[in-house]
């Protein structure tokens, strides 16, 4: 039997704690050669390397579920892409028209715009997104793109004097009241102001830059279609408020505030269980339901976008330059109800 002194065990403790200094440098730089390899590997320039990192993030993004979806939906996609190009035709159609070398309707309708112009790139990458797969996250773009439309058109109003002085609907919002009375003290101050503003509207911003980050100003997105609705902006829609507000962008709020059978996730959870945590897959029925509401973000904007400028169809240039761009895309306009309802009401394809 092993006679077990003191000293034998202060001699084991020795032994074990220096085989534990050892194991433990071991290890540091095994896990330091390690990560030094991965650093490399990330920041390593040559053409294999940033192949390899492409084809990681190919997968990641799922870019091969481009080919799926066209395979799947291929009319579908290209009459979406298509209602995306002509509802930001429009503004951009109108505004190439010159006056005398200077753009007047581009600097009026410049605050409108500024906006227009960011939803049509949300637009594009809310569509790449439902392609490759990712519904929740191409349905959050797409209710920031009805937002801008409507908030583009709201700050619009603000500097245009028929609309300025018939904001019933702020009035009654306190917070639409706060914002009415601190451009109405800036008129007052300074009256070349709103004329100004009339001629170049995208000043507002610069004018509202000291209270446009401040809550109490912050006039909600219901308030906001309240008053855009006051204004006309969405005739001849019938019942905007129930049909664009209640339906459309209240569905696409879900998306937004994570609802959980809103999110990719939280579809597949109750579709399809067994591949729930995989990459990203092309489902043809959340596609369809996406391009649905696509469609329908695109048709109000679009009605809004020509309520926006009708005024200017007064000039024969314009009038005739959005004729020519609706004939253009008249396959377009065709899946576009409340846009055929606007066209036809407004007389606008009349040859008079």
């Amino acid at each position: 039997m092993v006679s077990w002194s003191i000293e034998t065990l202060v001699d084991l403790r020795t032994v074990l704690a220096c085989l534990f200094f050892i194991i433990s440098v071991y290890l540091m730089f095994k896990l330091r050669k390690k990560k030094s390899l991965a650093y490399e590997t990330v920041t390593d320039t040559s053409l294999k390397s940033i192949e390899t990192h492409w084809e990681q993030l190919s997968k990641d993004c799922a870019f091969e579920n481009f080919d799926i979806s066209f395979q799947e939906k291929s009319e579908e996609l290209n009459l979406a892409r298509g209602m995306v190009g002509f509802h930001f035709r429009i503004p951009l159609a109108m505004a190439e028209l010159n006056d005398h070398g200077r753009n007047r309707l581009l600097y009026e309708k410049s605050a409108f715009f500024v906006y227009q112009y960011e939803a049509g790139n949300l637009a594009l990458r809310s569509l790449c997104d439902a392609i490759c797969g990712s519904y929740n996250g191409a349905s959050i773009l797409l209710r920031s793109v009805l937002e801008l439309d409507l908030k583009g058109a709201f700050y619009q109003c603000l500097t245009e004097e028929k609309y300025f002085s018939n904001a019933g609907v702020l009035k009654k919002d306190e917070k639409g009241k706060k914002l009415l009375e601190f451009l109405e003290n800036l008129f007052d101050y300074s009256p070349d102001t709103q004329l100004n503003l009339g001629k170049t509207s995208i000043g507002i911003f610069d004018k509202l830059e000291s209270v446009i980050v401040e809550r109490e100003y912050q006039v909600s997105p219901s308030v906001i279609f309240k008053q855009l609705e006051s204004w006309d902006l969405f005739e001849p829609i019938k019942n905007p408020k129930k049909n664009i507000y209640n339906t459309l962008y209240s569905k696409l709020s879900g998306d937004v505030h994570v609802m959980l059978d809103r999110t990719d996730l939280g579809k597949n959870l109750l579709k399809d269980p067994e591949s729930s945590f995989k990459t990203p897959k092309v489902d043809p029925q959340f596609l369809q339901e996406y391009l649905d509401n696509l469609r329908d973000v695109i048709d109000a904007g679009t009605v809004l976008t020509f309520n926006m400028l009708k005024g200017n169809l007064k000039d024969k240039k314009i009038k005739d330059s959005l004729r020519q761009l609706i004939a253009e895309f008249s396959p377009i306009i065709c899946e576009l109800p409340y846009f055929q309802e606007c066209l036809e009401y407004n007389r606008v394809t009349d040859s008079s």
